[in-house]
């Protein structure tokens, strides 16, 4: 995750082949059909992005796996909110939330009610929208023993977004103090594409 995370995804796909060539139990290779997914998702290929996601759910389906199920789940949510496809994405991650819910998976249920945020966002159910990110940023603060890099990068996603909605309604001081906030957390991070998009948006609220 760490690799793909640093965009290293050559690196990460070899690190994934290695695990798959140990026939590992089920539950591994969930986690890893859900990994290549998501690598596969960052490079935007849709197709084989899928495909893994897929791989996935049927394992978790086939154990029984409210674990399995719900990251395959969300990771389907994922993939089709980046086609637009926002009604099939919705359908996938409200399933994935119910799942994750019921394990208890505070990280995997904040990023449910954040990527939830985005697709109202799209459609224009901006009360939604600001809700569902509301709860995504209370579940992350209240996460103890500190954020993981994954978990301040979710976090500064979420407040970007937080930031950008009170942009649009003219809430400008709002706004600057969740941009502020942002900045903190990708300052902690190497992610300077996602700073630098950060500044931009001071920019403009002021």
């Amino acid at each position: 995750e760490a690799l793909t995370d640093s965009y290293r995804f050559e690196e990460a796909a070899q690190v994934l082949d290695a695990i798959m060539a140990q026939s590992p139990d089920a539950e591994t290779a969930a986690r890893v059909h859900v990994q290549r997914g998501d690598t596969y998702l960052r490079q935007h290929n849709i197709p084989r992005a899928i495909h893994e996601a897929n791989l996935a759910l049927k394992l978790g389906e086939s154990q029984q796996s409210d674990a399995m199920t719900g990251r395959a789940e969300a990771l389907l949510g994922r993939i089709y909110a980046a086609i637009d496809e926002y009604a099939i994405a919705r359908e996938h991650l409200e399933r994935a939330l119910r799942l994750l819910e019921r394990l208890r998976d505070v990280r995997g249920v904040a990023e449910c009610h954040w990527q939830l945020a985005v697709i109202s966002q799209h459609e224009g159910r901006i009360v939604e929208s600001r809700e569902a990110a509301a709860q995504a940023l209370a579940l992350l603060e209240a996460l103890p023993g500190g954020l993981s890099v994954q978990d301040i990068r979710l976090v500064g996603q979420v407040l970007d977004h937080q930031a950008f909605l009170a942009f649009e309604s003219g809430e400008l001081a709002t706004s600057l103090t969740l941009l502020e906030k942002a900045i903190a957390h990708w300052a902690q991070t190497e992610d300077k594409l996602a700073l630098g998009r950060v500044y931009d948006l001071v920019a403009d609220v002021r």
